[in-house]
């Protein structure tokens, strides 16, 4: 029998929130059975900045998360009754579940502390000011939650520095595990020509202000032979987007399930990045990028410190200095008059994406990274039939391997 993983909590799940699905497929790749228990709590997505903004949605929502965590509870001691498991994986957002979890069972709880809630309530989207009532209350729930884990599991080098400064927990018990696709296309998808001289890119995300969506619209504005594919976004981006004209915006919507999403890749040269000045925009690998990397697309995205250090820019990506339209348009120009540039850099991006963002890179960083629990350690498979190529960006790490064009942090 294959020994047994819970993952529990109220995390995120569906379409737009693969993180779950692909830790869940990587650990069993190394050969555990993972048992997922989900109790909803917290407010739907698009609900939660009314649920923190709105005082009578926020103790709406706080008489429900009161009654959720004792939902949480009496979920937990039921699975932990039923065992035994090896560990329990406790999916993001975890603030709520963890300390449950860390009554209840003793042995290794990891944490997927796949975002901070200060960072992004406070830094990214600047709902609440620094330094108040509110940044003070975040930050202790992200302390706490950390504090409550055995190992945290972080999408970049750069977030594992953060989070170990953010929450005083040592850098040893926060190990880089990236994000991946679960379903990718098989292989890097054909390169279609361009036509009329124009250039076809993709916004494809949320429209949080990391994506700099302001920055993309005014560059396309400026290009008079790139025309733009809208996915995502807010209402309000859309209808900038839309705005523009049939003449740069070939069409706009509100989201598409994975296979529009291909086939609208098929048509695309380009897909955008992200372009945001915020330190959180800084420190993250967005998913836009990798399905740009899996479908061997020219990912064009801001010069940051996570692209730099996971990513070989010029090489399997291209990059612009972050929030400059007028850099962004020049870009785009130039990879319009240079065809070869696109099919090579496309063909690099689909190998990064094997190598670097792939299910099997991630099993395979999971993989260093629970060795420092024995109980997991002898549960782990050899990994027959990952790709060969993906242990190789993890062999000496201790030294510090080079996964892009910096170096790769040890778990």
């Amino acid at each position: 029998m294959k020994p047994r993983i819970l993952l529990f909590g109220s995390y995120d799940e569906g379409p737009g929130y693969p993180r779950k699905e692909v830790l869940v497929l990587a650990l069993e790749r190394l050969g555990f059975q993972v048992e997922p228990l989900r109790v909803e709590v917290l407010p739907p997505s698009g609900e939660r900045k009314k649920a923190l903004t709105d005082p009578f949605a926020l103790l709406r929502w706080g008489g429900r998360i009161l009654g959720g965590k004792r939902a949480l509870d009496r979920a937990l001691r039921r699975a932990l009754a039923k065992g035994p498991y090896v560990a329990v994986l406790v999916g993001h957002p975890g603030h709520f579940a963890i300390p449950l979890v860390r009554k209840r069972f003793d042995g290794p709880i990891l944490l997927d502390f796949f975002f901070s809630l200060q960072d992004t309530i406070i830094g990214d989207r600047g709902i609440f000011h620094r330094g108040g009532w509110m940044d003070r209350v975040l930050t202790r729930l992200d302390r706490r939650a950390c504090e409550a884990a055995d190992l945290i599991l972080v999408d970049t080098p750069e977030n594992r520095e953060f989070c170990s400064q953010l929450t005083g927990v040592s850098k040893e018990r926060i190990a880089f595990v990236p994000i991946a696709l679960p379903h990718p296309p098989e292989n890097k998808l054909p390169l279609p020509r361009i036509q009329d001289g124009t250039i076809d890119l993709l916004y494809l995300g949320t429209g949080v202000p990391l994506h700099g969506t302001e920055t993309l619209l005014s560059a396309v504005s400026r290009c008079n032979h790139a025309r733009l594919t809208f996915v995502g976004g807010t209402e309000e981006t859309r209808l900038q987007a839309m705005a523009l004209g049939p003449k740069r915006i070939l069409s706009v919507h509100s989201w598409l399930d994975p296979e529009e999403v291909l086939r609208v890749m098929e048509r695309v040269q380009v897909v955008a990045g992200v372009f945001g000045t915020s330190e959180k925009a800084g420190r993250v690998i967005p998913y836009k990028l990798v399905h740009g990397f899996a479908a061997g697309r020219v990912v064009l995205t801001g010069d940051t410190s996570a692209v730099n250090t996971l990513c070989e820019p010029g090489g399997d990506c291209m990059t612009v200095p972050v929030g400059d339209p007028s850099s962004l348009a020049r870009a785009l120009d130039n990879l319009r008059e240079t065809p070869q540039l696109l099919q090579r850099i496309g063909d690099a991006a689909r190998r990064r994406y094997e190598r670097s963002f792939s299910v099997d890179a991630v099993a395979e960083r999971l993989r260093y990274a629970l060795e420092r629990f024995s109980s997991l350690e002898a549960g782990m498979e050899a990994g027959e039939g990952m790709d060969s190529g993906v242990s190789a960006t993890c062999e000496g790490e201790g030294a510090g391997a080079v996964l892009g064009s910096g170096e790769l942090a040890s778990p």
